[in-house]
């Protein structure tokens, strides 16, 4: 039984050496047991063992020599072997589904190799090809099969790849190791394997294409190099969620903004905002940031030295294999010169040229601003529209560099009237509008535009000349004169034109009644260019009389335009329109040559042989061929230069008075005579007048006006007949209305009138009928009329003057009565008067005020007052002021009263007498 249990165990540990994988065993394996099986016994049983020995052995022969776990051992009965014979079905039953895995494992491994995008291959220790997956093909041009068995020689590889392959077979480890091989860059991975002994058996070798990767590097690598060599400033920030702070700056930054990289990495980039952080620009750049989105702006930017430049700026997200935002790359473009061209450009389309302020576009844009802010604030805005007064003349005596820097003048000092808030802007030629903002009311107003005329009227020098210019202007207000821009400007314009019309050198606010006017002035212009084509001009001529003969000295030709629609229209109102077109050579040439026409005209007829004077123009005086032309006009007419007279005013004779002197002497040399006329309104020098080749100085009507009544009137003019009179010089008084006014300038010794109280201005026809009756001036009235003993009392209560009068009538002395002042200073200036006794309260004036203008005026006069109330202050004031000789009180003693004015009569002839010369004296002759 022991040998039994012994035998099956070694039968069994046959077929579990079978399982193990030893299927096919050496005939050695089996004869071995084979003998055993004998050596146990001879018996039956014995062989019985060996039998069924031999059975499992030529099964297990089949098995190992067909490969096919389907062949069965025999199983016969129950006995030990049967179920050893089972045993070993099972076993290879187990044997043959792991035989299958293994098969499926190392088709699917074989498959995984032959798939892997890399060559994979195994050397033995010779250095020869044991196996290779399918990618030998791709790499090498070679089938696997073909491969087998071959050196890395015979395969292509050699040099240092074939050498680090030896060193790793002698020695082991591992190595990576890039090269080139057919156009490729490989890189392999080399792995020494050894056995279970540790002995080295086989090199693993892994080889991939790194041909993308290299080149990827390599362009990694340029652009890098690129990006360091760049010309334009690169910069590399974190995401949000680090601050945007630097990462990377290239050269191109530092030498842009001098900021080095140490100082640039770790910080945002706003430090490069400086403290202007007010930029459309960066409110854009901040959302693009936050959004994560590309964005291309235009910022101010500042250098570490603090200087400005303009920065085009270009930023990217960079985005991580996710799509997450993991930094963010910008571009920097130092476009400061040509934002500063474009800068000029815009300047230059938005700018006057000359004087660097707005012009007509930007003008018309910052004033459509300022109406949105006045109308959401219900606020007022002024719009002055500026007009420079007579600059033509300025230019067309000093030239137009001198007109340039005058602008420019003008336009410093408009802009330092005003404040930052407010816009100055030029429209062209001389012409400025101011916007004003935030005007309350027009107190404002005014005080900024008394600023602005009191600038402009200093003096200023130009080309080495001191001269002054004034400037008109006209005002319109939003919201009541317009809700516009163009609206405004132009109501600013027509209030202008009104400053204009009203003498220069004022202010206008704009009025309904100006827009009519201003059509008015529309209609004129059209009418003006056809008024000669269609012959709608005439002259009107005045009379010249002679103060000491009453007779006509001469006519002034007055120009008249008879319109189709507004009728007769004065040269006031057309003859500065005429000049700003441009037409008043034209109208002035047809003024001189039809005057000259007529005057040869008179003198043929035998009606008259007078001098005819003409006013010349500003434009005309500096007009280089006016000589020419006027000795033109002389021959064609024909007419003795004797009897043309040209008048020019005194301002253009002083604008340029070394000009004015050449070609007055021109006109002399050709024997015309020159009157200066409006003498009194502007700057004369006298050293320049005495120059003058003049024969008439003319008085302005402004000081024979109120000559009668205003001591400086009287005093100017009897200074300037004076002055005019010591030069050898006539003098002709303009404007003289009244008798009062033609006695007191013939007593003063002006020499000619001109006005309404002897003859308006007349058509051709009725000064013919003038000329032919030989009008005259009566003589009583040409001075103050002589009776000796004269008194004049003065009284608003008329029951008082009869009273007085029939007192003083026993005196002897000649009595005049007056209810006013204003009468009393006509009755003066017709009579000569010793005595005058007023009243002190009158409604026009107090008898003190009275007296001291009679007191400048009639110095000799002897001056008392009655009055019912005699307080202190009237009766001070009476002596202080209007050095009265008494102060009677009311009710009067008439005894008393007749003996106080026959002593007045004889103080005031003994003063009479004790003057020397001047007014009283000649009064008194007369």
């Amino acid at each position: 039984m022991y040998r039994h249990i012994t035998l099956s165990s070694l039968a069994l540990a046959a077929v579990l050496l079978t399982a193990a994988g030893m299927i096919a065993l050496g005939a050695l394996h089996w004869g071995l047991l084979l003998l055993l099986a004998a050596w146990y016994g001879s018996h039956r049983f014995g062989r019985a063992v060996v039998s069924r020995i031999a059975a499992l052995r030529h099964t297990a022969s089949e098995i190992a020599r067909s490969g096919s776990f389907d062949l069965k051992a025999e199983v016969d009965g129950g006995n030990e072997f049967s179920s050893l014979a089972e045993s070993f079905n099972a076993m290879m039953d187990r044997l043959r589904t792991a035989y299958v895995q293994s098969q499926a494992n190392e088709t699917e491994i074989k498959s995984l190799l032959d798939n892997s995008p890399h060559l994979i291959a195994r050397f033995d220790r010779d250095l020869r090809c044991m196996y290779v997956n399918r990618q030998v093909q791709f790499y090498f041009d070679l089938h696997p099969e073909r491969a087998l068995g071959k050196t890395p020689e015979e395969l292509g590889i050699r040099g240092s790849v074939r050498t680090q392959m030896a060193r790793l077979a002698r020695e082991g480890g591992e190595a990576v190791y890039e090269y080139d091989h057919g156009g490729r860059s490989l890189e392999t991975h080399f792995v020494a394997e050894r056995d279970a002994d540790g002995n080295i058996s086989s090199i693993l070798c892994v080889t991939r294409d790194v041909t993308a990767r290299r080149v990827a590097e390599e362009g990694l690598r340029l652009a890098a190099r690129a990006i360091e060599s760049s010309d334009y400033p690169i910069v590399v920030t974190s995401a949000a969620q680090d601050g945007f702070l630097i990462r990377y700056v290239n050269p191109a930054f530092v030498r842009l903004t001098g900021y080095s990289a140490e100082e640039a990495i770790g910080r945002n980039c706003r430090f490069l905002h400086g403290d202007d952080r007010d930029q459309p620009g960066l409110e854009e750049l901040r959302a693009a940031l936050q959004e994560e989105r590309e964005v291309h702006v235009v910022l101010r930017n500042y250098r570490k030295d603090g200087s400005r430049f303009w920065n085009e700026l270009s930023v990217s997200p960079v985005r991580d294999a996710n799509g997450a935002v993991t930094h963010f790359v910008s571009e920097m473009v130092d476009v400061t010169a040509r934002r500063e061209a474009q800068e000029q450009l815009e300047h230059q389309a938005t700018h006057d040229p000359l004087t660097g302020l707005p012009n007509r576009n930007l003008l018309t844009d910052r004033l459509m601003q300022a109406i949105s802010y006045a109308q959401r604030y219900q606020r007022m805005i002024a719009v002055a529209f500026l007009d420079l007064d007579k600059f033509k003349h300025v230019n067309d005596t000093l030239g137009h560099d001198a007109g340039d820097q005058l602008l420019k003048i003008v336009a410093e000092r408009l802009s330092d009237c005003v404040r930052d808030s407010d816009t100055v802007a030029r429209l062209g030629g001389d012409e400025f509008v101011l916007v004003l903002y935030d005007q309350a009311n027009e107190d404002i107003t005014y005080h900024a535009t008394q600023r602005v005329l009191s600038s402009i009227a200093e003096p200023m020098v130009i080309a080495g000349r001191e001269i002054t210019v004034t400037c008109s202007i006209g005002f319109a207000v939003y919201p009541q004169d317009g809700a516009d821009a163009e609206t405004l400007i132009r109501n600013a314009d027509t209030a202008m034109y009104r400053a204009k019309e009203l003498g220069r050198d004022n202010f206008q606010f704009y009025t309904e009644e100006l827009h009519a006017r201003i059509n008015e002035r529309l209609a004129m212009e059209t009418g003006l260019r056809r008024a000669l084509e269609h012959d709608e001009f005439e002259l009107h001529y005045q009379p010249r009389v002679d103060l000491s003969s009453g007779k006509v000295t001469a006519v002034e030709a007055l120009i008249r335009w008879n319109h189709p629609e507004l009728g007769q229209i004065e040269p006031l109102r057309f003859v500065p329109l005429a000049e700003e077109l441009g037409l008043i050579h034209r109208i002035g040439e047809w003024v001189l040559h039809e005057s000259c026409r007529q005057q040869a005209a008179w003198q043929k007829a035998g009606v008259a042989d007078l001098p005819v004077s003409i006013n010349i123009s500003g434009i005309q005086f500096v007009q280089k061929d006016f000589i020419k032309l006027l000795s033109r006009v002389l021959r064609e007419t024909p007419l003795d230069p004797s009897r043309l007279e040209l008048e020019i005013t005194e301002s253009l004779s002083m604008q340029d008075p070394e000009n004015s002197i050449r070609v007055l002497r021109e006109l002399k040399a050709l024997g015309v005579r020159v009157a200066i006329d409006d003498f009194g309104t502007g700057y004369s020098n006298l050293h320049f007048m005495k120059q003058f080749p003049v024969d008439i100085i003319k008085l302005d009507r402004s000081f024979v006006q109120d000559i009668v009544r205003n001591p400086e009137d009287l005093a100017i003019s009897n200074a300037v007949i004076s002055m005019a009179h010591s030069l050898h010089l006539k003098v002709t008084a303009e404007g003289v209305e009244s008798v009062a006014q033609l006695a007191l300038l013939a007593d003063h010794g002006c020499d000619e009138m001109q006005g309404y109280y002897f003859s308006p201005p007349l058509p051709m026809e009725q000064c013919t009928a003038l000329l032919r009756e030989s009008r005259t001036l009566p003589m009583e009235k040409l001075g103050r009329r002589q009776v000796n003993r004269t008194i004049l009392l003065i009284d608003d209560e008329p029951h008082v003057l009869s009273a007085l009068e029939r007192i003083l009538r026993r005196t002897g002395c000649r009595i005049l009565t007056a209810n006013s002042a204003l009468d009393a200073f006509d009755l003066m200036a017709m009579h000569e008067i010793g005595v005058i006794l007023s009243d002190q309260r009158m409604p026009e004036m107090t008898g003190v005020e009275f007296f001291a203008r009679i007191r400048n005026m009639y110095p000799a006069t002897v001056r008392m007052i009655l009055s019912g109330y005699a307080d202190v202050d009237a009766v001070t004031n009476a002596i202080n002021i209007g050095a009265v000789y008494k102060f009677l009180n009311k009710p009067w003693d008439a005894n008393e009263l007749c003996t106080i004015i026959s002593e007045a009569f004889d103080k005031y002839e003994d003063d009479v007498l004790r003057l020397s010369g001047g007014v009283e004296r000649r009064a008194v002759a007369c």
